[in-house]
């Protein structure tokens, strides 16, 4: 290992000397023992250079401007990068400046970052990191993948498994070998600008697609990870997405049983599954910042979970304990919390913040405030993923090693992952398909800009900026064009989006036009939804469309229009006043540069919708409702249970195919504790198309000592049925699957009886504690 000390030993004692340090360091091993290289050259290292490989900083750093702004193509100040990486040991880089870069830029960045390691003038290799997470978003040219939530939609792992290897191929294409990404997070707050990054509102479901994204970034040996994969980071530890508020970054309250049930079983599955780092909520859950919560990240991740690798924090995390939080009446305070706490890297990303950071923490464990042990646990972390990432055998990046960049394969995989992802909520008459000879409108605000097919961390953080769209990718407008033939469709946007006083607004443009065009249309595809946007520029106030946008719709009703909705949003909207009229709905989500392709597909019965809602579609303003809701939630006077009212259902999509599910059958109605059981049923395709249907297994507590969900998702599986195919589908359930936790985090295994439902398919058996 490059700049590691392996020492083949004979004796007993060695003495190592340390650079800096006057007494020796005596390490104690026995016979022809080979130290861990980690280990030989923690014991080297300075307090200074462990301090700095808790440092992270953001590229604009150690870039070179002019006149305010970086210079392209992108050079780096070789004065603020020898600072930061000689001088103050700074151990890690991260992120993009303003705007996407060319390979050829990466290549640069690359070379000048990590030349002075491999010239030998610094010990310890820099580790990059990015968020690259729906595809390598701040690479030109590369393949843009649909945002997590529309992967969720696919409900299918071993597609999420084969976006994610592509996407690391791509990243490490650019140089860099750790993503930022998956979210964890749970999407149980629709409101919150980053619910498009989550994987929706079901901890099973999360946890498995989580799983399946982080096998794909890290490959198959974790201790060794090949220059075609990176290191994950599972994010954001835990419960930022619950805001009581919805705004981001704001309080949550979370009691420690949901904690348990809903929030931590997705990082559990990702420790399980080998993720190498972790990034932290930068909110408060229970009056406590995730940055300081000892309980959270050293018992729980780090204690029971077993966690091996490095939590980082979020952008200026360790300082927002001072200026924002209030838990710290001091920066010094504010730092020694955190990295006690057990928070091995600090995002400190400005100059000169970062600086500041390296000499309080010098002095912090000069002075006993942060132990020894604790610096070197936090160091030893970060150097065993650089170890695991080969970094430490760096060699120079070249870009002809990476010949599948922006590959068709990756393409097609791309338009694949968005074809399964867009759900269909709607279809009456038989609306869809659409027939080819139907002169077409292509309306509303969202129908031809690539920035509403791909939402925010594209191109630039927020992902508005139209300037760096991918070349050759497609509209919604120009897909339709380019399918039908531009005589075959006309276009009237209708209303546009923009921003006043930092939120978003519609206004509406020409609608006697968009009228006169409705007119001469058989069918109008109408395309509504919300900005890219994401963190605090994405907050809103609510979660109604704006009107200006149902108008369009309601124009069109008027004249007797079949209207065809595609919804291109990363939360949902309400629309409940525009839905009983329309022919068709379509929940396109953020499906990626190649969206436009498959929506087109779709619509006109090339290919079948397959995909299904990964969260609850909430019908009013002002109830936010989950499918696990417990019986309470579904009364809504005495006698009468049908208060619950969503606009579509979790796990809700239709398709071109009517699949018939029946004979369902469980191999014993009494389950024992620590034992298992198998469920089987019937599904047929009755329809003309051939179909993948997600096949959903949930479970429903009938009597609980605390009150239990109405059902929980508990197994699913995608699977292929030809037009008049029957398959049958089996899954295993144990008694793992029973647990619940009280309010003290304690485990509750209980008897009693139990309902498994596949599709309208439902059947009892009786579980006995042993």
């Amino acid at each position: 290992m490059k700049g590691a000390v392996q020492l083949l030993v004979s004796s007993l004692t060695v003495i190592l000397f340390s650079c800096g340090v006057t007494s020796p360091i005596i390490v104690t091993v026995e016979e022809n023992t080979q130290l861990d290289p980690i280990e030989a050259l923690l014991s080297k290292m300075t307090v200074e250079e462990k301090v700095g490989q808790t440092c992270q900083i953001t590229l604009d750093v150690i870039t070179k401007f002019e006149n305010d702004r970086a210079v392209s193509p992108i050079e780096l100040n070789e004065n603020n990068l020898k600072e930061a990486l000689l001088k103050y040991k700074v151990g890690s880089v991260l992120n993009v400046g303003y705007h996407t870069l060319s390979q050829e830029e990466w290549s640069t960045v690359y070379k000048s970052v990590h030349q002075h390691y491999l010239s030998g003038q610094s010990k310890i290799p820099v580790i990059y990191g990015i968020d690259a997470i729906h595809g390598m978003n701040y690479t030109k040219g590369s393949t843009l993948f649909p945002q997590e939530i529309g992967l969720a939609a696919t409900w299918n792992t071993d597609l999420t498994k084969r976006v994610a290897e592509a996407t690391a191929y791509e990243v490490r294409a650019s140089g860099i070998p750790w993503n930022f990404s998956p979210v964890l997070d749970l999407g149980r707050q629709p409101l919150w600008s980053r619910h498009f990054e989550t994987f929706g509102e079901d901890p099973y479901l999360c946890a498995e697609m989580g799983s399946a994204m982080i096998k794909g970034y890290q490959g198959e040996n974790t201790d060794n990870i090949d220059s075609l994969h990176v290191a994950a980071c599972m994010k954001h530890f835990v419960g930022y997405s619950a805001s009581f508020s919805g705004r981001d970054r704001t309080p949550a309250w979370i009691p420690e049983k949901y904690m348990r049930e809903l929030y931590l079983p997705s990082f559990k599955k990702a420790v399980e599954s080998g993720a190498l780092t972790v990034m932290i909520n930068s909110g408060v859950v229970n009056g406590v910042p995730g940055h300081v919560n000892y309980h959270l990240l050293t018992e729980v991740l780090k204690g029971e979970f077993g966690f091996e690798g490095f939590a980082v924090s979020d952008w200026e995390d360790f300082i927002m304990l001072h200026t924002v939080h209030k838990t710290s009446s001091t920066l010094e305070d504010a730092f020694i919390s955190a990295f006690n706490a057990g928070v091995d890297m600090s995002m400190v990303p400005l100059s000169p913040q970062y600086k500041e950071y390296c000499e309080i923490m010098v002095k912090a464990v000069n002075e006993g405030k942060i132990s020894k042990e604790r610096l070197d646990d936090a160091v030893r972390r970060i150097l065993k993923v650089k170890q695991k990432l080969g970094l430490f055998e760096l060699h120079n990046y070249e870009i002809k090693d990476y010949p599948n960049f922006a590959s068709e394969e990756f393409k097609v995989l791309a338009e694949k992952a968005a074809l399964e992802s867009i759900t269909l909520l709607k279809n009456t008459n038989n609306t869809l398909p659409l027939k080819k000879n139907q002169k077409v409108l292509v309306a509303g605000p969202t129908s031809d800009n690539l920035v509403y097919l791909n939402g925010a961390w594209t191109h630039t953080w927020q992902g508005a900026d139209t300037n760096f769209n991918t070349k050759g990718c497609k509209t919604i407008k120009q897909s339709f064009e380019s399918f039908l033939g531009k005589e075959n469709v006309l276009f009237s946007k209708g209303a546009e989006l923009f921003y006043e006083n930092g939120f978003e607004k519609t206004r509406n443009l020409d609608l006697d036009d968009y009228r006169k065009k409705a007119k001469e249309s058989d069918i109008i595809i109408l395309c509504l939804g919300e900005s890219p946007t994401t963190e605090k520029p994405g907050d809103i106030h609510s979660l109604n469309l704006d009107k200006e946008q149902l108008i369009l719709a309601e124009i069109a009703y008027e004249l007797g229009k079949p209207v065809v909705i595609l919804l291109l949003e990363g939360r949902p909207r309400i629309i409940r006043e525009i839905v009983d009229e329309s022919g068709a709905i379509v929940q396109c989500y953020l499906p990626g540069d190649y969206g436009a392709n498959a929506i087109v597909k779709l619509l006109y019965g090339k290919e079948n919708f397959s995909g299904k809602l990964p969260y609850t579609y909430p019908k009013y303003d002002g109830v936010i409702e989950f499918y696990d809701h417990p019986k309470s939630v579904d009364r809504s006077k005495s006698g009468d249970f049908s208060a619950y009212d969503p606009q579509w259902d979790f796990g809700y999509g239709l398709s071109y195919s009517e699949v018939e599910y029946s004979n369902i059958s469980i191999s014993s109605d009494l389950l024992t504790e620590g034992e298992s059981l198998t469920v089987s049923v019937e599904i047929k395709n009755k329809g003309q198309f051939s179909t993948n249907e997600i096949v959903q297994l949930y479970l429903t507590d009938e009597y609980a000592s605390y009150t239990p969900e109405g059902k929980k998702l508990k197994r699913f599986n995608k699977i292929v049925l030809n037009p008049g195919e029957l398959k049958k589908e089996t899954f295993t359930i144990s008694s793992d699957d029973l647990i619940f936790y009280d309010h003290d985090e304690n485990k509750i295994l209980e008897s009693g009886s139990y309902v498994l439902t596949v599709g309208n398919q439902k059947i009892n058996f009786f579980f006995n504690k042993k």
